[in-house]
C-alpha cells in the first residue's frame, strides 16, 4: 500500500487520501471536540502557579518559538496578537514539548492514521513565564480573548503522590504492655521518643533510599551482600527509626539518629567479620548508645546449608565476642540476636569445644542483651510464649514479638509505589524480635538521658527491662525454656527514674489518664511556687504571661496584664505581677529569664501590644489548689481578658478555676490602694465584710454572684466537662470541681 497525504489544516476538517493497488479515495478525519473558553479566570493559588501560564494556539497555524521569541513564520497566523505578545515582553517563552518539531508532527500523522480523527497539533503548545508581578489570571483572560488562541490556561502544581496506608495502628508491639513495649508511652516522656541516641545496625546490607529510614547513614566499608537481598536490614530499621509520618510505619524510637555497618565487606566475596563492624560502629558511637547485631552463627549442630537450624547467637565466635565485650565495657548497649536455630544454649554442646570459649555461660556473660522470640498476642502457640524456632536458655535476656510485625521492606503488605515504599506484615524471628527489644533500650536510655543528663550503664539497662517486663508465659513451648519477658520501656523508666511516677503505679504520670504530673524537666531555671513579670520600662501596652499544664495540655491557666495606662508618659517602672502556684514548679524558659529568691523572674521592656511570656509549668494536678498570691497595682486598675482562647473568657473565670470557692476563708494577699479596688487587708483572722476572694475583687470586674464567673456576659463557669481541667476535674451544678 502507497499513500500520499494532501492536509487541508483548519479549525474542522482534516482529509488524509489513501492509494491502494492504484485507486485512491478520502478518509475524512473525525475533529476534536471544540474547546470552550472561560468568560474570566480564576487561578486558584493552591492549585496553580501563579507565575507561569500555558497558551495553545489553534490547530493549522504555523507558529514556532525561534531565539526565545515566537514566530508566525511570515504567514500572519499571530495577526493581531501583537499588541498582547508585546505586553509580556518581559516574560519567557518556552516550548511545553522537548522532542524536536518534526518529530512531533510525525507522532501526530501516525496517531491521526491510527485513529481515525483529528489530533491535537502539539508544535503549538507553548509556556509562558510571566513577567514578574504579572496577574496570571489577567494574562491567561487577555490571550484567550484572541481568536488566533484556541485556549489558555494555568500551569497545575505538582501534587504528591498516593501514600501509603498509616500502618501504625497494627504496630502492635509499640502498644501498652503486655501486648508491646509501651512505645506510645514513651513517646510523651521528654526524650522518649529516641532523641539524642545514636543507634547501628550491623549486618549484610540495607535499602537506604526506602522513604522511612533515608536518614540512616552507612558507616565504614561499602556493603558486599552475599545473599544480595537488602530487605531483612530495612526491615530492621523501619522497626527502630521508620518515621512518623502519618503513612506507613512508625519506628518505635522514631527521633534516634540512626546508623548502618556491614558486617561483610571487600572485593570478591568480601569478608564477613561481626567483630569488626563492631569496632566500627564504636568509632562514632558512645556510652548510651546501642548496636543491634542482626546476624546468627553456625553452631556445633549447624548442618550447613538453607536451614536455620543450630545457628546460634554470634558471640560463639571469640573474635566478635572480644569485640563485643568491648562495646559493652565502653558503656555501648548491645543488642544481640539470639539465632532461629531452635537450640538450648544451656546444653552440654555449648559448654564443650570451641577452644573453652564458653559465652552462654553465666560466668562468661558478654554483658549484650540476647533477644529470644515471643508469640505476639493471639498468636496459636499463646502469647508470650518460645516461638518454636528461637534459641533459648538463661543467658536469653529477653524476648520480642517474633512475627506478625509490621515493618518497611519486602512488599507483602505494600508494593503499589516501588521497592523505596516497600512494607511488610510478616517480618519474623530473632530478626523482628531484637529490634524491638533494641527500641526498649533506646527509649528509655533517651528518656533517662534527658531527664538526668546521663545515662544508664548496659548492665542497668538490661537490670531494668527484665525487672520490669511481662514474663514468658507457657505455650506450645513452656516457659521453662527460658526467652526472658517482653520489655516495657515505660515501667522500665519509673524503676530507672522514681521522680518520673509520683504515685509509684509503675506507670509515668505523663502516660496516665487523669492524672496532672509530669517528670521534671532539667532545663528549667528554677524550681518555684511563683512566677513574677516585671518588665524594666513600659508604655500604654498590654503585656501577658501563659502558664502551660504540660500534663493536660491546657493552657490559660493564668491570663494576666499590665495596668493600662491614664498617664503613658511615666511609664511603667518597678510593677510587677506575682501569681502562686500549686506545689514547686519546674519552668522551661528562655536561658534569660533568671530565678530571684523564690521567684522566677522575667524582666524586660514591654515591646509591643499584647506580648505574650509563654511558661510551660509542671506541677501537680488539680488536687492541689493554688494558695497565694499578689498584684501590685502602683494605683492603677488592672484589666484583665482572655487572650489565650482558653474558653475562660474572663480573668475572673481562669482565677475561680484556680481558686474555687472561697466563700468562708478569704483571700488576705491581694492588696492595692485604687480607691475602687475592694482589698482585705487585715488578713482571714480579721475579717472584713469582704469574706471571700471573689467579693475583694468584684469592685475591679464588676458584679459577681458568689459562685463566681456565672454572671458574666456570655459565660458561665463551665458548662460541659471540656471547659474543665481535663481529667482532673468536671462540671457540676456550674462550676468545676475535682
Amino acid at each position: 500500500m502507497s499513500e500520499s497525504r494532501t492536509k487541508v489544516f483548519g479549525p474542522v476538517l482534516v482529509v488524509i487520501f489513501l492509494c491502494v493497488a492504484g485507486t485512491c479515495f478520502a478518509a475524512e478525519l473525525k475533529p476534536r471536540a471544540q474547546v470552550v473558553k472561560p468568560a474570566r479566570t480564576q487561578v486558584d493559588p493552591n492549585l496553580f502557579r501563579s507565575d507561569v501560564i500555558t497558551v495553545k494556539f489553534r490547530d493549522g497555524l504555523m507558529v514556532r518559538l525561534r531565539d526565545g521569541t515566537l514566530s508566525d513564520m511570515g504567514t500572519g497566523a499571530l495577526g493581531g496578537a501583537e499588541a498582547v505578545l508585546a505586553g509580556v515582553a518581559q516574560g519567557r517563552w518556552e516550548r511545553a514539548h522537548s522532542l524536536p518539531e518534526a518529530r512531533l508532527d510525525q507522532l501526530r500523522r501516525t496517531a491521526q492514521d491510527n485513529l481515525g480523527k483529528t489530533v491535537a497539533d502539539l508544535n503549538l503548545q507553548y509556556n509562558l513565564r510571566l513577567p514578574a508581578g504579572a496577574d496570571p489570571a489577567a494574562a491567561i483572560d487577555t490571550f484567550n480573548a484572541l481568536n488566533n488562541v484556541e485556549i489558555a490556561l494555568p500551569v497545575p502544581i505538582p501534587v504528591p503522590p498516593p501514600i501509603p496506608p498509616d500502618y501504625e495502628p497494627n504496630q502492635g508491639h509499640l502498644d501498652p504492655a503486655t501486648g508491646g513495649i509501651d512505645a506510645e508511652c514513651m513517646w510523651l516522656v521528654p526524650g522518649g521518643t529516641g532523641i539524642g541516641i545514636k543507634v547501628a545496625d550491623l549486618e549484610y546490607s540495607w535499602n537506604l533510599n526506602h522513604d522511612e529510614v533515608s536518614s540512616a547513614t552507612l558507616l565504614g566499608a561499602t556493603p558486599n551482600d552475599p545473599f544480595s537481598n537488602d530487605d531483612h536490614g530495612t526491615a530492621v530499621l523501619g522497626e527502630v527509626g521508620a518515621l512518623r509520618n502519618g503513612w506507613g510505619v512508625t519506628g518505635a524510637a522514631y527521633d534516634s539518629t540512626m546508623y548502618v555497618v556491614a558486617t561483610n565487606t571487600g572485593p570478591d566475596a568480601g569478608v564477613w567479620d561481626v567483630g569488626a563492624a563492631v569496632t566500627t560502629a564504636l568509632g562514632t558511637l558512645v556510652a548510651g548508645d546501642v548496636i543491634i547485631i542482626e546476624q546468627q552463627f553456625g553452631g556445633p549442630n549447624y548442618p550447613g546449608g538453607a536451614t536455620q537450624f543450630g545457628l546460634i547467637p554470634v558471640e560463639w565466635w571469640l573474635p566478635w565476642y572480644n569485640a563485643i565485650v568491648t562495646a559493652v565495657g565502653n558503656g555501648v548497649i548491645v543488642v544481640e540476636a539470639a539465632g532461629n536455630g531452635s537450640q538450648d544454649l544451656d546444653a552440654a554442646v555449648y559448654s564443650t569445644g570451641n577452644g573453652g570459649h564458653w559465652p552462654f555461660l553465666p560466668a562468661n556473660d558478654s554483658g549484650a542483651i540476647i533477644v529470644g522470640a515471643g508469640a505476639p498476642p493471639g498468636h496459636l502457640d499463646g502469647d508470650r510464649s518460645r516461638l518454636g524456632f528461637s534459641n533459648w536458655g538463661s543467658t536469653v535476656d529477653l524476648q520480642g514479638r517474633g512475627g506478625q510485625v509490621y515493618t518497611t521492606g519486602y512488599g507483602d503488605a505494600y508494593s503499589a509505589e516501588g521497592k523505596n515504599r516497600f512494607f511488610t506484615s510478616l517480618f519474623s524471628g530473632t530478626s523482628s524480635a531484637s529490634p524491638i527489644v533494641a527500641s526498649a533500650c533506646i527509649t528509655l536510655q533517651a528518656a533517662y538521658k534527658a531527664n538526668t543528663g546521663i545515662v544508664l550503664t548496659p548492665a542497668q539497662a538490661k537490670s531494668h527491662l527484665q525487672a520490669t517486663g511481662s514474663g514468658q508465659l507457657d505455650g506450645t513451648n513452656p516457659a521453662s525454656q527460658n526467652i526472658g519477658p517482653r520489655p516495657n520501656a515505660a515501667a522500665a523508666l519509673t524503676v530507672a527514674l522514681p521522680s518520673a511516677d509520683a504515685d509509684g503505679n509503675m506507670t509515668p504520670d505523663v502516660c496516665e489518664s487523669g492524672a496532672c504530673v509530669s517528670p521534671p524537666m532539667v532545663t528549667s531555671n528554677i524550681a518555684s511556687r511563683y512566677i513574677e513579670i516585671r518588665p524594666d520600662t513600659g508604655s500604654a501596652q498590654a503585656v501577658a504571661l501563659r502558664v502551660t499544664n504540660r500534663c493536660t495540655g491546657q493552657d490559660g491557666w493564668i491570663q494576666l496584664a499590665q495596668p493600662e495606662y491614664d498617664d503613658g508618659a511615666q511609664g511603667l517602672v518597678n510593677v510587677g505581677i506575682t501569681v502562686a502556684s500549686c506545689e514547686d514548679l519546674e519552668f522551661r524558659t528562655p536561658a534569660s529569664w533568671l530565678g530571684s529568691g523564690d521567684k522566677l523572674v522575667v524582666t524586660g521592656d514591654i515591646i509591643s501590644p499584647n506580648t505574650t511570656f509563654d511558661v510551660e509549668a509542671i506541677c501537680g494536678g488539680c488536687a492541689n489548689q493554688f494558695s497565694s498570691g499578689t498584684a501590685t497595682t502602683a494605683n492603677r486598675t488592672w484589666v484583665y481578658s482572655d487572650a489565650s482562647g482558653d474558653g475562660q473568657v474572663t480573668f475572673f473565670a481562669d482565677l475561680f478555676k484556680m481558686f474555687g470557692n472561697t466563700a468562708s476563708v478569704g483571700f488576705p494577699f491581694w492588696t492595692g490602694s485604687d480607691p475602687g479596688y475592694k482589698v482585705d487587708t487585715q488578713g482571714a483572722t480579721v475579717p472584713d465584710q469582704q469574706t471571700t476572694f471573689f467579693a475583694d475583687i468584684s469592685s475591679a470586674f464588676g458584679a459577681t454572684s458568689a459562685a463566681g464567673c456565672d454572671t458574666w456576659p456570655g459565660v458561665t463557669c463551665c458548662q460541659v466537662d471540656s471547659d474543665c481541667a481535663p481529667s482532673c476535674e468536671v462540671c457540676a451544678g456550674g462550676q468545676c470541681v475535682p
